[in-house]
């Protein structure tokens, strides 16, 4: 007669064959090294206190467990950005990404994919607010991922101004969105 694991044998089990991708996650992420192991704690935290049930399914928890990573990632970047550790070009850049992947972004929970979606409606209707030359810029560096130096040529002005529309660009998106949060009585991002 075979004996029945325990939750904490197969959760352990699952940890066992699943770490090491999720910290790849992380890495590949750019997540900072320090971080990681932290990061890598809270998935499977937030797995124990939820999806116990699941440990009969190994395959579903490894799906489960990408999802809560990237939902983890996802608030790691939020985090960061409202505490001004990251610029908003790099969440920016982040936003962009994340509309790329497909492969486990139906492991998400929908609460978070809407105030995802939320935050990049904002983002886009707070760049429309720009002036055209601020716009093109933001549009041509951060959208396309053209270099400075591409830019200028594709505008056809000195690379110095590129730097400064972006510049001009970048404070003005912060100074909208927080007006924007203001408005709408919600805690102001912090944006460099």
């Amino acid at each position: 007669m075979e004996k029945t694991k325990t939750p904490e044998q197969l959760f352990q089990e699952l940890y066992t064959s699943s770490f090491k991708g999720v910290f790849r996650f992380f890495y590949y992420k750019s997540v900072q090294f320090d971080q990681i192991e932290e990061l890598c704690q809270e998935v499977y935290l937030r797995f124990w206190d939820a999806y116990q049930n699941k440990l009969q399914d190994t395959e579903q928890c490894k799906r489960i467990l990408y999802g809560i990573a990237l939902n983890v990632y996802r608030e790691w970047v939020r985090s960061n950005t409202k505490n001004s550790f990251i610029s908003l070009e790099y969440y920016w850049e982040n936003l962009l990404e994340e509309d790329k992947i497909n492969s486990i972004d139906n492991w998400c929970s929908l609460e978070y994919d809407q105030q995802q979606e939320e935050l990049k409606q904002k983002l886009r209707w707070a760049i429309n607010q720009l002036p055209e030359q601020q716009r093109k810029v933001l549009e041509y560096r951060f959208i396309h991922g053209m270099t400075r130096e591409e830019t200028a040529r594709k505008m056809n002005m000195p690379v110095d101004n590129v730097h400064t529309y972006q510049k001009r660009a970048i404070k003005s998106l912060k100074e909208i969105l927080q007006e924007e949060f203001k408005l709408n009585s919600v805690p102001p991002i912090t944006l460099n």
